[in-house]
């Protein structure tokens, strides 16, 4: 049977798989294996993953979860239908709401495009919010940026809490889910 085997710190410094005696590694032998031996330890009867590797995954984890919350945030301007806020609908929120503040700053002399009064702002759910002038497109920018700002604190408040643990264990078991 392969025994893996650890060292004083609980690192996996090797498997083997011969006669009982015979291993070639110094260290206590354990039955199971470390799904990862450079980034779990043996410690208490089981493999736990070192703490900066535990927090890597789960700041991992909750860069994911930010870029989720941003797909789709209902917006109160269009009636609390979504808006996309990804990094690229952030930049063709920006570059629209430039757009707006440049016309706007044109005192007539730019016009503001007839397809924005007509349809507008496309949403996430593929409906189209108006914008009926360039100072529309600047609230809806504004909100956009209050909002990716709202979630990246969100964001920023578990990636804080899951540096402050020391605990493996806690960090796995803390909770990204709670804000959003």
């Amino acid at each position: 049977m392969q025994k893996f085997y650890v060292d004083a710190e609980g690192k996996c410094v090797g498997s083997y798989d011969g006669p009982a005696g015979q291993s070639p590694f110094a260290g206590t032998p354990i039955n199971s294996a470390p799904a990862d031996a450079d980034g779990q330890r043996w410690s208490g009867g089981s493999w736990v993953w070192r703490i900066e590797i535990a927090q890597q995954r789960k700041i991992a984890a909750i860069k994911q979860r930010l870029a989720q919350a941003l797909l789709s945030v209902p917006c109160p301007l269009a009636g609390n239908r979504p808006v996309q806020l990804d990094k690229d609908s952030q930049g063709n929120i920006g570059d629209a709401t430039q757009q707006a503040t440049v016309v706007k700053a044109s005192a007539g002399a730019v016009t503001w495009p007839a397809r924005m009064v007509s349809r507008g702002w496309r949403l996430a759910d593929n409906s189209w919010y108006p914008l009926a002038t360039p100072d529309d497109m600047i609230t809806l920018g504004l909100w956009a940026a209050h909002a990716v700002e709202l979630r990246r604190d969100i964001a920023w408040s578990h990636i804080d809490a899951v540096r402050a643990l020391s605990d493996p264990a806690a960090v796995e078991a803390y909770d990204i889910e709670t804000g959003w």
